[in-house]
């Protein structure tokens, strides 16, 4: 177990995946200045209660994700640009509201079944969705693009799939939740394969019988 500051946003982290923060809030800058001084992560917990800036501390999810600060850029009076990028999964046992900023108890909470068989067809599944969708949201992209550009490992598929989808962020939170990647990947083929139908209505204006992607 571990003790880690904690900061409550409106947006879920994965492993492996960056996140970019201007910190303003007097609490918030003294929780990155505790992290730069003893090299230790923060974690990023989603919104469960409360507002993301001012005011009281906001209530969390128990499942998070912690960030290693990799870049600061001081803006004066305290401010700063920050770049971070997702490490552990951690399930938070306890909460202290002793500091300005919120600190969990927490363990770290890997996901299961990392070795599972399942991974590489569930993942060789996915990858085609993933593509579609980066293709229809940028427009532009040749279909030629398709996916050569997204990772062959299916626990880094997962974690860059979870981080593009722009699904509400509880759903994200589903997935960060799931107790295995295989049950993680088969729950994001099928909101790849919602939100490709729905941004296909978007960016095309299709109809639901002119939606025939030839993917399974």
């Amino acid at each position: 177990m571990n003790r880690l500051p904690l900061f409550p946003l409106n947006t879920v982290l994965f492993p492996g995946v960056p996140l970019n923060l201007h910190i303003f809030e007097p609490r918030y800058q003294k929780m990155v200045r505790y992290c730069l001084s003893e090299n230790v992560p923060f974690g990023v917990v989603l919104i469960r209660k409360g507002e993301e800036t001012l005011g009281p501390v906001a209530e969390p999810y128990n499942v998070g994700c912690s960030a290693a600060i990799m870049q600061t850029e001081p803006l004066g009076d305290g401010r700063m640009n920050i770049s971070a990028v997702g490490v552990d999964r951690f399930r938070i046992l306890s909460l202290d509201f002793d500091r300005p900023y919120l600190v969990g108890e927490v363990k770290k909470y890997p996901f299961q079944g990392l070795n599972d068989t399942k991974l590489d067809p569930l993942s060789k599944k996915l990858r085609p969705w993933v593509s579609k969708y980066l293709h229809l949201i940028a427009e532009k992209i040749p279909d030629e693009v398709e996916t050569k550009y997204l990772p062959d490992d299916p626990v880094a598929l997962a974690y860059l799939s979870a981080f593009i989808v722009q699904a509400p962020a509880k759903e994200k939170q589903v997935l960060l939740e799931n107790e295995t990647m295989a049950e993680m990947l088969l729950n994001l083929l099928g909101l790849y394969r919602r939100e490709t139908a729905l941004v296909r209505v978007l960016v095309k204006g299709d109809g639901p019988s002119e939606m025939g992607f030839g993917l399974n």
